[in-house]
């Protein structure tokens, strides 16, 4: 597995797919970090998976929820 963080922590690549923290998605999308999260949480965000130190990250090509 080859793991690289970029952009002070808020993207990674995880075996080359890109993934980034709530907040980034959210600016995305129009959403707060904290609707992200419980998004996250209640499984909405499809491909959304907590790292090694247990925060949330969320590939870069899913789309906004419904």
């Amino acid at each position: 597995m080859t793991v690289i963080c970029m952009q002070k922590n808020k993207m990674c690549e995880i075996d080359g797919k890109r993934y980034v923290i709530p907040s980034v998605f959210g600016d995305g999308i129009g959403w707060n970090c904290s609707k992200v999260t419980a998004a996250c949480k209640d499984g909405r965000i499809v491909g959304a998976c907590k790292d090694t130190s247990g925060k949330w990250i969320i590939p870069t090509d899913t789309v906004k929820p419904l």
